[in-house]
């Protein structure tokens, strides 16, 4: 069995949102359905690679931020043809996107 590779990653800092395509069967159509995971990487005690879907507050601007991206990606219309219908036209795409957030300041002290 072939193992499902992400369509496509977005990352601002720790955090990175992971677009899935699932391929599902219905009356006999197959039609492709995408989901999002969301993560936060971070280094444990031994200094060793680990991940999380566990959020702090400070993480939530990032969060918001790749998911808003995510959401773009699979609704915005690419060759006037829109990826949340079957066959879209991102099928076999495979692309990484680093995103660099600008937070805004609020002037608070």
């Amino acid at each position: 069995m072939e193992k499902n590779q992400p369509l496509k990653k977005i990352r601002a800092g720790a955090i990175c949102a992971t677009i899935w395509q699932n391929k599902q069967n219905k009356d006999g159509k197959e039609f492709t359905v995408p989901s999002i995971s969301l993560d936060r990487r971070y280094t444990d005690k031994s200094g060793a690679w680990q991940s999380t879907n566990s959020m702090r507050a400070s993480d939530l601007p990032k969060a918001a931020l790749v998911l808003t991206k995510a959401y773009e990606f699979l609704t915005l219309e690419k060759e006037g043809t829109s990826p949340l219908f079957p066959t879209p036209p991102y099928a076999g795409l495979r692309s990484e996107q680093s995103v660099t957030p600008t937070l805004p300041t609020t002037g608070m002290a």
